[in-house]
């Protein structure tokens, strides 16, 4: 049976309350008994003050002090653009007290190495669109895997089985495991699904140990009433990391945005997952080939109306990939721009008169 607790410590300059996270209503009343506890008394330091926003009556902006990081979590967001507005304003309050989010690696701008999760959910758990809508999230999920830039193009360079957002297909589930569950769910009628859709997926979306929480689409937090926070109808995207310009988070959650708009039509929603076998980490990781897929993305959705501008992307692309060699008229050299995706570079090729300007990646291994 799980506990919550409630620590007091008394200390010379007073005394002070370590709380656990409540929902909204409990937390009032639980504030309210500190309140008149300690009327005409020293007043409490109070610590771990994380209401639980279920309800959507509160605008929470959570602070949580991490190992050489502040992690943020936002309040809910009704639109891409609330989100952009918090990324904003998150910037310029961070910028006054010296704090931001990305750092100088030899002259090389980097991430910090956090997470920029995206979270999808509802204004609250009667409406949540994906409880009753179980064929839409499995569109999701099949589209999420056949797209392998989705989880490694954004991320840091920590990715594939390894990683703290590994795709279900480098996960603990069998093919045939994830399969069955994709085929159940959509089959499921339309109407309240959340308990079969978690409890059929949850265990699925997890990494070699078992962990649910590591994974690129965590379910975690969908249905789970082992913990607390579990039952909140969330939908984790973890394989993205903080990048160092507002307005390229700002395009990622936007891209999000335009795909479950995209995946709405039942028409376009893949049938099956793609079975990459060993072209997953062989071939589909290196740089290229995830710009390819991509723009393949980004076409789709531009024929379904949905207009991105790939040159943010692009740019994107660019920073995570820095280029490494450049060859013109027979003269070659290494230039030092910090690593991209694990153990690969970007060359590319300058020629004159007519051969065609060519793109091309490989493995490398490189020392200044």
């Amino acid at each position: 049976m799980l506990r919550q607790v409630l620590t007091l410590e008394v200390h010379p300059g007073g005394w002070s309350l370590f709380l656990p996270p409540l929902a909204r209503e409990p937390l009032e009343q639980l504030l309210r008994l500190i309140a008149a506890a300690s009327a005409g008394k020293s007043q409490p330091l109070l610590s771990g003050v994380l209401p639980l926003d279920i309800t959507g009556h509160w605008q929470v902006l959570g602070l949580t002090a991490d190992p050489g990081v502040l992690e943020v979590n936002l309040p809910v967001c009704a639109n891409w653009q609330a989100y952009a507005g918090w990324m904003v304003r998150l910037e310029e309050a961070g910028a006054t007290v010296g704090l931001r989010s990305w750092k100088d690696d030899d002259g090389h701008i980097v991430g910090t190495g956090g997470g920029n999760h995206l979270l999808w959910g509802g204004p609250d758990l009667e409406t949540n669109p994906f409880f009753s809508r179980p064929a839409w999230l499995v569109g999701v999920l099949r589209f999420w895997q056949r797209h392998p830039s989705l989880a490694y193009l954004f991320s840091n360079p920590s990715v594939g089985p390894a990683s703290q957002a590994p795709r279900p297909d480098e996960g603990s589930a069998s093919w045939l495991d994830l399969e069955l569950a994709h085929q159940v769910i959509e089959d499921l009628p339309e109407g309240d699904q959340r308990v079969l859709i978690s409890e059929t997926l949850r265990h699925l979306h997890a990494d070699r140990s078992g962990n649910t929480h590591r994974s690129e689409i965590s379910i975690d937090k969908f249905w789970n009433p082992a913990w607390a926070a579990g039952c909140q109808g969330l939908i984790e995207f973890r394989a993205i990391e903080t990048l160092p310009r507002t307005e390229w988070i700002g395009a990622i959650a936007l891209l999000w945005s335009a795909l479950a708009v995209h995946l709405l039509e039942p028409a376009h929603r893949p049938e099956t997952m793609e079975p990459f076998g060993p072209r997953l980490h062989d071939a589909l990781m290196l740089p290229s080939a995830l710009l390819a897929d991509l723009e393949a993305v980004l076409a789709r959705l531009a024929a379904d109306g949905l207009m991105l501008d790939p040159k943010t992307f692009r740019t994107i692309w660019d920073w995570q990939n820095p280029r490494l060699l450049a060859w013109e008229q027979g003269r070659h050299g290494w230039r030092s721009a910090g690593p991209g995706k694990p153990g690969h570079c970007s060359a590319t090729p300058r020629w004159k008169g007519a051969a065609p300007a060519a793109s091309s990646t490989a493995p490398c291994a490189a020392s200044n």
